[in-house]
C-alpha cells in the first residue's frame, strides 16, 4: 500500500509517496516524541497565592476529569475547586493531616482575598495558564 503525504519545500507544495512501513515509522516517531515530552524537565515556574506549583501532570489532569472539576467544566470555577487544584499541584503538598488542614485554610483565605481584589482577572488568567501548560 502506498499513500501520499503533502510536503512543502521552499514555498512549493508537492506530494511524497510513502509506503506503509514509512507511514508507520513516521507515526511511531511522532508518538515517541510526544511521550518523551511528558518526561521533559522543562516547565514554567508558577506561583499562585504564594504557593509554588509543580508542572501540570497527566495524573492531575485525569483526577480533574474523574471528579468533573469545575476547573475544566465551568467558566466560573468554585473556590473549593481552585483550592483543590492549587493544593494538588503545590510543591509543598504533604500527607500530614495537621499541616494539610492549615495549608488548605491559608490557600482558601488567599484565594478569596485574591478573587475580591482588582487582580481577579490576572489571577484567573494565571490559573488557566498553569492548567493549559505542560
Amino acid at each position: 500500500m502506498v499513500s501520499a503525504l503533502l510536503a512543502c519545500f521552499a514555498g512549493k507544495a508537492f506530494f511524497v509517496k510513502m509506503t506503509t512501513a514509512e507511514e508507520y515509522q513516521a507515526e511511531r516517531n511522532r508518538l515517541e516524541l510526544n511521550r518523551a515530552l511528558d518526561w521533559s524537565s522543562f516547565n514554567a515556574e508558577f506561583i499562585l497565592v504564594g504557593e509554588e506549583l509543580n508542572a501540570m501532570t497527566v495524573g492531575v489532569w485525569f483526577d480533574l476529569l474523574a471528579v468533573k472539576s469545575s476547573m475544566l467544566y465551568s467558566d466560573n470555577p468554585t473556590i473549593s475547586s481552585i483550592v483543590d487544584y492549587v493544593w494538588r499541584n503545590s510543591k509543598k503538598n504533604t500527607g500530614n493531616k495537621l499541616i494539610k488542614e492549615c495549608k488548605l485554610f491559608w490557600i482558601d483565605t488567599k484565594i478569596r482575598r485574591c478573587l475580591k481584589s482588582v487582580d481577579r482577572d490576572l489571577f484567573i488568567e494565571a490559573l488557566y495558564a498553569h492548567l493549559t501548560t505542560r
